[in-house]
Parts: C-alpha cells; structure tokens; sequence
C-alpha cells in the first residue's frame, strides 16, 4: 500500500476511532444478514469485551496499532462492533495476586486438581495473563471459569464465594 494510500486510510479510521484508547464491544445485530468475516477481524471481535483499548488489542495481538484499528474499523463498518467508550491513557488496575490465590483455591475444591491448568486456558482464552488481567474482568474471568464445574450446586457455592471476595476486595 503506498503512503498516502494508508495516510486516506488512516484518516478515514480515525473518524471512528479517535484515539488508541477507544474500547470497542459486540453490537447487537440489527439485520437477518450473515456477515463473514477474514481470521485477522475474528481473533480482534473475540478480544472487543468492551473493557480493551485499541492500543491494548493491538499489543494482545503482537500487532501495530494501525493494523488493528483497521481490523476494528472494519468490524465497526459490518456493524458488529460499537464503540464502548474511552480508557485514560492511565494503567488499569489489575486483578491482585490475592483473586488468583482464591480463585485457584476455591476451583480446586469444585473441581480437583485441574483447577489451575483450567485458569491458564480460561486465561488464555481471553488474551490475559494473570500479570494482565484487568481488575474489572475479574468477574466475567470467574463467570467463565465456572462453566467448567458440572455440578450446579457446586457452581453456585463457587460463584457465590467468588462474588463475595471480589465485593469485598472492592471496598
């Protein structure tokens, strides 16, 4: 692509993604239309939770910042993606070494001793470590983790301990 080729393109991004620390999520569909989408646009839709920057996706993806705008440009313009708001350019607040140490604890007695290769895919999944998982996902991360335990008293004793401690952590 030439210059001022990606220069046009470039500004025609920005007109829908102002700054690197605009959040995107899924949109709800407004048409019956099937919408196919390239591998590049689906592995950016499954990190637009609504919690992730621009420039937080992009360095996720080990991408620069232009070739993910564009994939959340595109995204955007198939009508799959909104604009969820904007990050301060400050750092988020990670989930403390505390949850991980209750989350792995509690699982283990839901589950057994798969509990912590689970919260390693279950991270993984999500394009997180547990030094980047922001302290606001650490719900939806315990939502997730629960639908590996089968049995729905026990999912619920889990989720409800969990809850709990992530409540009280906030305070």
């Amino acid at each position: 692509m030439e210059e001022s080729d990606q220069k046009q393109e470039w500004n025609k991004i920005k007109e829908v993604i102002p700054s690197p620390h605009t959040v995107f999520r899924l949109s709800l569909q407004k048409g019956p239309e099937n919408k196919n989408i390239n591998a590049d646009q689906w592995n950016v839709l499954a990190l637009c939770t609504g919690t992730r920057t621009v420039s937080e996706i992009a360095e996720t993806l080990n991408w620069d910042e232009f070739r993910a705008s564009r994939a959340i440009f595109q995204l955007a313009q198939l009508g799959l993606l909104e604009k969820a708001g904007e990050h301060s350019p400050g750092k988020r607040k990670t989930a403390s070494e505390n949850f991980f140490l209750m989350v792995e604890a509690e699982l283990r007695k839901v589950i057994g001793p798969m509990a912590p290769i689970i919260i390693d895919d279950k991270l993984s999944d999500l394009g997180a470590t547990k030094d980047s998982l922001a302290q606001d996902e650490a719900l939806s991360f315990v939502e997730k983790l629960s639908e590996d335990v089968s049995r729905d008293s026990k999912k619920k004793e889990f989720l409800r301990v969990m809850t709990d401690f992530l409540n009280a952590e906030k305070k």
